[in-house]
């Protein structure tokens, strides 16, 4: 009886699981729908992400058990579609200049097979055999790193987007994106050995990337090192 009462005791002092939601609007039109498991005082956990696109598409992503169900509008039972492991995924490679991400990218590729391709941010700026980094030409990146993406996509290819994402932030846009079309996004760090080492990081960038910057991409990326897919969804897009 006083094993009983003990565990019953125990149970009453256990702080109580909340669940709740929140929507968000992307950037297209699309809504979304987060839900979450979350202890009193505890970080919030995503557990589930409903999307709704403006063409009445319905994406959920059970992130307990990684799967995506896609239901596409029309006739009545609408057609629905699961999607696991690496069917349909977009991987953010993250790092600052010169961390290794382009050799990180080749190995997720390798992993991935031939349906995965690289998608490199430096080939915007590339003229010829130089590299050319001006503002206008970054401003004018962004769009066009997200529309070679969706072509990807619509193609059923994997896309690795090969870019600093040291940020929150920088991920936000493509990650709604890939969500719209019907794929789970994950992003994998750069772990080298220098990968935080702003010194050694100047040295081995190869676009004459000035220090101040590679210092505030360390930062960031020390930073950022532990994130969930709400956080990103939820981030001002850059």
């Amino acid at each position: 009886m006083s094993t009983v009462i003990l565990l019953c005791a125990l149970a009453l002092q256990a702080p109580r699981v909340e669940a709740r939601k929140e929507t968000l609007r992307f950037a297209s039109g699309a809504r979304a729908t987060i839900h979450y498991r979350r202890q009193p005082a505890a970080r919030p956990e995503p557990t589930r992400i409903v999307v709704r696109t403006t063409d009445g598409k319905k994406v959920s992503w059970n992130l307990r058990r990684d799967v995506m169900t896609v239901t596409s509008p029309g006739a009545r039972p609408a057609p629905r579609r699961r999607y696991r492991g690496d069917e349909r995924v977009l991987t953010f490679v993250r790092g600052p200049s010169g961390s290794g991400k382009s050799h990180l990218a080749r190995q997720i590729k390798q992993e991935l097979g031939e349906r995965a391709v690289i998608l490199a941010g430096d080939d915007y700026f590339m003229e010829g055999e130089r590299y050319v980094w001006t503002r206008a030409k970054y401003d004018a990146s962004k769009p066009w790193n997200r529309d070679r993406a969706a072509r990807a996509m619509d193609s059923g290819q994997l896309p690795i987007i090969d870019n600093t994402h040291v940020t929150p932030e920088q991920m936000a846009l493509q990650a709604q994106q890939a969500l719209e079309h019907g794929y789970r996004f994950r992003w994998r760090n750069v772990h080298t050995p220098w990968a935080t080492d702003a010194e050694q990081l100047s040295r081995r960038n190869s676009h004459g990337t000035p220090r101040p910057a590679i210092d505030a991409m360390v930062e960031s990326f020390k930073r950022h090192q532990q994130l969930n897919p709400a956080e990103i969804l939820k981030a001002s897009p850059r």
